[in-house]
């Protein structure tokens, strides 16, 4: 993080066979995400001899008041010393600073090792964005009104920003209070992906820096105060979105660790305009 909480408070309470624990500390900065605070806690229940259940959640309180971080998992943990093992379920929901939301799911599993006063810990985890990934390509463009008249027609407008080529899917929910109640609409679109020239109407131009870990590089020939870059697969899996701030003076570099070499889609917009850009992280 660009800054770690400092301080905070932690209560922690343990009745046979449950305990507890709820926490709330002051927020951090991360990628152009402020949080005023964290909320969140953990219950856990024996059920057998060194055998432990639990739930755990954690909510990340915005400048503005808002929920705009909910992590929440399920784990199991088995306990006989000296070994100790343990593996959890994570969901992770995130509303960035232009309004989308974004969950991810993973896991991890970790195993210990305890001797005299040290250590041995092997982990591995997981993390992968969900299902809903390609949603966003579908951008809704106007809003229908609370009531329509009977006989009254009105258009819903749908502007369709794919990520790559190849056939993309979202779905259209419309809730009323009519006989048929909610119309569910698939939509599906094919999409193309092309190279941005450098001196495009955005202004802004994105380049890869091969070194380890590679990392993308946004330059622009004026000033942005907020922009949301995406990293696609080729297959149209959206990996990582963040939001940032670029100037003619002030380039914006994303470090992408734990990336396999290949070609990869990345899509730039303020809002109004967007650039696309097919990069390739070389072996």
């Amino acid at each position: 993080h660009d800054s770690w909480n400092d301080y905070g408070v932690q209560a922690y309470v343990e009745m046979e066979p449950v305990n507890a624990v709820v926490y709330g500390t002051n927020g951090w900065e991360w990628d152009g995400i402020d949080t005023k605070m964290a909320l969140g806690g953990r219950l856990g229940v024996g059920v057998y001899e060194g055998l432990e259940i639990g739930g755990s959640c954690a909510l990340f309180l915005s400048e503005d008041n808002s929920f705009d971080m909910i992590l929440a998992g399920a784990d199991l943990q088995w306990e006989i010393a000296p070994v100790c093992l343990k593996g959890e379920c994570l969901i992770h929901r995130i509303t960035t600073a232009g309004g989308d939301s974004h969950a991810n799911v993973g896991y991890y599993l970790q195993g210990s090792y305890e001797y005299e006063s040290y250590f041995l810990v092997a982990r591995y985890g997981h993390f992968a964005p969900g299902q809903d990934a390609q949603d966003d390509e579908f951008v809704l463009v106007n809003t229908l009104p609370n009531k329509i008249q009977p006989g009254e027609e009105k258009t819903l407008g749908i502007r369709f920003q794919p990520a790559v080529e190849g056939n993309r899917t979202a779905v259209l929910r419309v809730e009323s209070d009519a006989d048929n109640g909610t119309v569910t609409v698939q939509l599906v679109g094919t999409g193309t992906v092309t190279s941005v020239p450098e001196h495009s109407d955005t202004g802004l131009n994105v380049r890869v820096l091969h070194q380890n870990p590679p990392a993308l590089e946004v330059s622009s020939q004026r000033s942005y105060p907020f922009l949301r870059a995406t990293l696609y697969t080729v297959q149209g899996q959206r990996l990582w979105s963040r939001t940032f701030t670029v100037a003619p003076s002030q380039p914006w570099r994303w470090i992408l660790p734990h990336l396999a070499s290949g070609s990869y889609a990345v899509r730039i917009d303020d809002g109004q305009r967007m650039l696309w850009s097919r990069v390739v992280l070389l072996p």
